[in-house]
């Protein structure tokens, strides 16, 4: 009676993410419901929505949000309630497996932006970093370790803060 679509299929090991199952029904369908679970990932918020009514071969994007918690293959399963066109009750569950990879970070210096120095004079250092991992990297502070003759004005530490993954 559906087809269902997951827009993404990887996500990374105790991180959230979000997770967009794409249902389109055959027929048309009433008082629809869906609700989410899973054993190896956690439903943020609550894991039932109500959508409504249904049109025939109309795509809806149901959006979950998740936690998975182990490296893996994940399964979850959508259940989805309705009332057909005869009004008889009626259900369906499908499994929707994910890939949960594990989490990491990996900065890498993309840009240096530096001027001209004059002895004694103060140096403006510009660093442009990336996340190349799949997880956001939390509280991140960047130090510059400086060799003699050079010596930090203020302080060799910078406090970035979150970085995404790009």
């Amino acid at each position: 009676n559906f087809q269902f679509n997951v827009a993404q299929a990887s996500y990374a090991q105790d991180s959230e993410g979000t997770l967009t199952v794409k249902v389109k029904p055959m027929a048309a369908l009433r008082k629809v419901t869906s609700t989410l679970t899973s054993g190896c990932a956690s439903i943020i918020g609550s894991d039932r929505q109500y959508i409504g009514d249904m049109t025939a071969e109309t795509e809806y994007a149901l959006a979950y949000r998740i936690k998975p918690a182990e490296s893996g293959i994940c399964s979850l399963t959508m259940h989805l309630g309705y009332y057909d066109a005869s009004g008889a009750e009626a259900d369906e569950n499908a499994s929707i497996g994910i890939n949960v990879e594990r989490s990491s970070i990996d900065f890498k210096v993309v840009d240096i932006e530096d001027g001209s120095l004059a002895l004694g004079g103060a140096y403006n250092v510009t660093l442009r970093i990336k996340n190349l991992g799949n997880t956001r990297a939390s509280d991140v502070t960047v130090t510059l370790n400086l060799s003699t003759p050079f010596t930090p004005v203020k302080s060799s530490q910078n406090y970035v803060g979150n970085v995404e993954p790009d």
